[in-house]
């Protein structure tokens, strides 16, 4: 995708990326979430910070919630 200058396609794939692993490790399913990315020098892709974030407690992948997942 980067090599295609499609750069929110890659940002929005990588908070797909993000949220899913949340919700495999922790049990808590991100219903949205303004996320930021930042470009440098290199022209590397950075997330840099996430805020707005909503989100419920869901069962993970073992069908189980984590307690401690608030």
């Amino acid at each position: 995708m980067l090599q295609h200058g499609k750069f929110k396609e890659y940002a929005h794939y990588q908070c797909l990326k993000i949220c899913d692993y949340i919700k495999m490790t922790r049990g808590v399913e991100i219903l949205s979430m303004r996320a930021e990315f930042l470009k440098d020098d290199l022209e590397n892709i950075w997330f840099s910070y996430a805020s707005n974030i909503y989100f419920r407690k869901g069962k993970g992948k073992m069908g189980v919630v984590d307690d401690d997942a608030e």
